[in-house]
């Protein structure tokens, strides 16, 4: 891969926290950011400092697998509170189908509106 940083994400977004200035980030590359007043600006420097990274921890062979490349298994756990569950595995056999993602699910009505726990 000839161009690596390439690959990393970038993200820009104005931080209203303490910052009140746009921050620039490449999440799975930088703990940090970059900074400014200016989207166009914090992306000049985003770059500067994923290329930099990208460098420097290339060196000692440590660099992180760019998100866009990994393999996905399209499995991830999400913990519910146990009624929630219950009560979501009910609707879906009431109406034939699995909790599982399929095509059908975006027909699903589990009749919930929020969730308190």
């Amino acid at each position: 891969m000839k161009n690596k940083n390439l690959h990393y994400p970038r993200v820009i977004e104005w931080s209203d926290d303490d910052d009140n200035c746009f921050v620039g980030t490449s999440p799975g590359l930088l703990l940090g950011g970059v900074h400014g007043n200016n989207p166009m600006d914090v992306a000049k420097h985003l770059e500067i400092a994923i290329q930099d990274a990208v460098e420097l921890v290339g060196q000692s062979n440590q660099i992180p697998k760019p998100i866009s490349t990994k393999d996905f298994s399209g499995k991830f756990v999400l913990r519910v509170p146990a009624s929630l569950h219950q009560m979501l595995a009910l609707r879906a056999l009431a109406q034939g189908i699995s909790l599982n993602l399929n095509p059908a699910i975006d027909r699903v009505d589990f009749g919930i509106t929020s969730c308190n726990t």
